[in-house]
């Protein structure tokens, strides 16, 4: 996908992007949208879920996924 998109942690929010719409983290998937997670291969519960393709993404595949570079000051 052709995107060239800046994502600052301190200033964006990653839900904001007209394509995150299919996107949940695993926490909310389980607690808010009541997916059942149990087969679904994942680190932590701030990855992200995607309704149309039933996967998970971690934050470094969804950035890649989408051609999403990090800018500002990153400390991990």
């Amino acid at each position: 996908m052709e995107n060239n998109l800046k994502y600052d942690y301190l200033r964006d929010n990653i839900f904001d992007y007209y394509f995150m719409s299919d996107y949940t983290t695993i926490l909310l998937a389980k607690e808010g949208y009541g997916v059942n997670i149990e087969n679904l291969d994942y680190k932590d519960e701030d990855d992200f879920f995607c309704f149309s393709e039933n996967r998970v993404y971690s934050e470094d595949e969804l950035f890649r996924k989408y051609n999403i570079t990090r800018a500002g000051k990153w400390t991990t």
